[in-house]
């Protein structure tokens, strides 16, 4: 599909709104004729098929500085997109989840998310925790697994910055918020990553005045995006356990690090274990589990 204003200006749009369903979405497109009629279509159109709900969010979101800015980004980078459902390589893994964004605005390269997402997720903050998922995160990456962080956590922080000095690249970082608005020390971490090949994902267009600040639910629209979860460290009562639950759920594997029993990030690990989780002490405990898929990130940046 053409990128012309048209088109930047309906997926702004789509972009910026939560919980449509992905059937009446579909149906919209179908009935209208491709996604920029859709946003265009008549109220009475919207409401007739996404619902009072649906219809009065999308007439709100049609915000012209929204669209600007997301124009403006997509011609000042020339590794950004905006990838929509309707894209043939739109990650899959998402529709069999049930919890799929209409369209993602990412930076970088979108190929990662054809290998083996590997959701790296804690809270944990204790010396132990931190080096186990610097350890683990190096050596996923090495093993062909695409390492995956929402970049919330201290604990997320590391995992980032060990594969950035990883000669390997690299990594998938979330934000739930729009892509241009990583500032202060967050910046130079991003930028770094997509230096090395990395791949960074908005869940919102640039210009969105706002984010999806629960935590549960920010991480669970990550891990849709994910073939499996690792958790290096986190509290017995952690949103990751939700998760975790979620996850399992969607057939995806759940793998936890053991710790000191002493050690508070190690109580939410030992709970995942005994209620299924997969024990993982070395890579090849994640290998023997999880087949890396077809795809080996290069080895660049030596």
């Amino acid at each position: 599909m053409t990128e012309n204003g048209a088109w930047i200006r309906a997926w702004c749009a789509f972009g910026s709104v939560s919980g449509l369903p992905m059937g009446d979405f579909l149906r919209l497109i179908r009935e209208t004729g491709g996604p920029e009629e859709a946003a265009d279509a008549p109220y009475a159109t919207h409401l007739k098929i996404l619902g009072a709900k649906g219809a009065d969010a999308l007439r709100r979101a049609r915000d012209e500085e929204v669209f600007e800015a997301t124009k403006a980004w997509l011609e000042r980078c020339p590794d950004a997109h905006v990838w929509t459902v309707l894209d043939e390589d739109f990650p899959v893994r998402f529709l069999h989840a049930e919890r799929s964004p209409l369209c993602l605005f990412v930076r970088g390269n979108r190929r990662l998310l054809s290998g083996t997402v590997l959701l790296v997720a804690g809270d944990g903050a204790d010396e132990e925790t931190l080096y186990n998922t610097a350890e683990f995160s190096r050596s996923v990456l090495e093993a062909g697994y695409v390492p995956s962080y929402a970049n919330r956590s201290a604990l997320e922080k590391v995992g980032i910055r060990a594969i950035i000095s990883s000669p390997y690249s690299s990594a998938v970082v979330w934000t739930p918020g729009a892509p241009d608005r990583i500032a202060g020390s967050d910046l130079p971490l991003c930028t770094q990553l997509l230096q090395r090949g990395g791949l960074f994902v908005g869940f919102r267009p640039p210009g969105f005045d706002g984010d999806r600040t629960d935590d549960e639910t920010f991480y669970l629209d990550v891990a849709a995006g994910a073939d499996a979860l690792l958790v290096p460290g986190c509290a017995r009562n952690s949103f990751v356990r939700e998760v975790a639950a979620e996850m399992t759920r969607w057939g995806r594997d759940v793998f936890a690090v053991p710790g000191s029993i002493h050690a508070p990030s190690s109580k939410g690990p030992h709970l995942l274990i005994r209620q299924g989780a997969k024990l993982v002490e070395s890579v090849r405990d994640l290998t023997e589990e999880l087949p890396v898929k077809n795809f080996r990130i290069e080895k660049e940046f030596v």
